[in-house]
């Protein structure tokens, strides 16, 4: 008995760590994040070219950081985080949940929640 319930715990813990791990990831490290096909919040190709323009039409320096941002990265507190207007809603509804800031790069897209980059538009 008391060499049944160890390996019970070690098979259980296999079993739910993953799926725990997945849980605990920032926003827009997961697979099928924001621009992969099929996934919740997908931004279509047009709505990114909307999106590019819409950042290229807006006063304000890109952002140099010491750092490649890709997703998954947390931008530090010192970068400002901008809002989109209302009238972006309407083309790209998904932006609703994101803030953007420029980068050399492109737009990149964060969640204010947790300032994990979910998605650079080049």
């Amino acid at each position: 008995m008391r060499r049944i319930f160890p390996a019970a715990l070690a098979a259980a813990t296999l079993f739910t760590l993953p799926a725990l791990a997945q849980g605990l990831q920032p926003s827009g490290t997961r697979a099928g994040g924001p621009g992969q096909a099929g996934a919740p919040g997908e931004i279509a190709p047009e709505q990114r070219t909307y999106l590019r323009g819409y950042v290229s039409r807006r006063p304000g320096a890109p952002v140099t950081l010491a750092e490649p941002v890709r997703r998954g990265y947390v931008v530090p507190g010192t970068v400002e985080l901008s809002p989109f207007d209302d009238d972006v809603y309407g083309t790209v509804p998904t932006a609703r949940s994101y803030r953007y800031f420029r980068s050399g790069s492109g737009v990149v897209l964060v969640d204010p929640n947790t300032r994990a980059v979910v998605d650079v538009i080049d």
